[in-house]
């Protein structure tokens, strides 16, 4: 897996904080949060009553599609970007993949 925390620097140039100040700004970038609700937590088999603490370590699997894509040119550069809406996923406080075939086999097949 690869991480996708930003670095001091990509954090600074996300948020444009200045050099004096304190805060570091985000760890990850927008975009990357997953909220449940309700409905989902009940879907997922989770425990609303049950929350886990701030912190706790969830493994997802999903399946998503590619909702749309762009590309477009600015002054400096170029930008793309795809959507992906998760059509299927599943959650688990272990990891699973033990034993597995690697992702590109579960996902594709041999």
């Amino acid at each position: 897996m690869i991480s996708m925390k930003l670095t001091p620097a990509e954090a600074k140039a996300e948020t444009m904080l200045g050099d004096d100040e304190e805060d570091g700004g985000p760890q990850y970038p927008y975009g990357l949060t997953i909220c449940l609700d309700d409905d989902l937590f009940a879907k997922l088999g989770l425990d609303p009553a049950n929350l886990p603490k701030v912190g706790a370590v969830f493994y997802i699997e999903a399946k998503a599609e590619v909702c749309s894509t762009s590309q477009y040119a600015n002054q400096n550069d170029t930008d793309t970007s795809i959507s992906l809406q998760i059509t299927d996923m599943s959650l688990s406080t272990t990891d699973d993949d033990a034993g597995k075939p690697d992702i590109a086999n579960r996902l594709y097949g041999s």
